[in-house]
């Protein structure tokens, strides 16, 4: 296939947020580190033949993220990389939300230790973004992962706050934070989570009619709902 300007940043973004070094993914091109280098820096053409699996060990099938599997992104302090990767390959636009350990007791100290955790999909594709402590608590104002920063992205709830955030389960914490969990396992957290908040206020009274219940005994079911 022919490949643009627009595929090159897209490869060298992927590459960045993959997690593998330019070496390991030359070596699964079965090109020399030093060619592969020099295509990413546009300074010489990358073998057509060798683009399609290129993109593959990318998690790009036919132009596209591959949706038969949940993709593990990581990123520093600069998120450069991811947006340039979502705004190429999400351009509709997708969810994202915020992932936390849950359970463990209140003085379960990982959960302080925590990387900051994603989950996005636009329904279709799925992934998670790990934002590394490394680099990322140490400067000065880093760029926060919002639709301010990547316009492409819209809060899974319309806003950001403890309460919206997926909990994982101690003991499965750990797969999400490698990223080795199977789209069922995505799919049932977002959806249970989801589930909770999608209800419009509009929604609400229609029900309480229904019910012929007054505005004030919905609101006193929702705090009681809250603890």
């Amino acid at each position: 296939m022919k490949y643009s300007n627009e595929h090159l940043a897209l490869a060298r973004a992927l590459l960045q947020l993959s997690g593998k070094t330019s070496r390991e993914v030359a070596a699964e091109c079965d090109v020399t580190y030093t060619n592969f280098s020099s295509a990413l820096r546009g300074v010489r053409s990358f073998p057509e033949t060798k683009w399609p699996l290129l993109m593959l060990i990318l998690g790009i099938d036919r132009n596209e993220l591959e949706a038969t599997k949940v993709h593990f992104w990581q990123v520093g302090a600069d998120i450069e990389p991811l947006q340039v990767a979502i705004g190429l390959l999400f351009p509709n636009g997708a969810q994202i939300e915020g992932v936390r350990r849950s359970g463990g007791g209140v003085w379960d100290m990982r959960r302080v230790m925590d990387d900051v955790l994603f989950a996005l999909t636009d329904g279709i594709h799925r992934v998670l973004i790990k934002r590394t402590g490394v680099g990322f608590m140490l400067r000065l104002n880093p760029l926060p992962i919002s639709p301010e920063t990547i316009p492409q992205l819209q809060l899974r709830m319309g806003k950001a706050t403890q309460d919206t955030m997926l909990n994982i389960p101690v003991t499965d914490y750990g797969h999400w934070d490698q990223g080795n969990i199977s789209i069922e396992a995505f799919d049932t957290i977002w959806n249970d989570s989801a589930s909770v908040a999608t209800v419009t206020w509009n929604e609400v009274m229609v029900y309480a009619q229904r019910q012929q219940i007054t505005p004030d005994q919905v609101l006193d079911i929702l705090k009681s709902a809250r603890g």
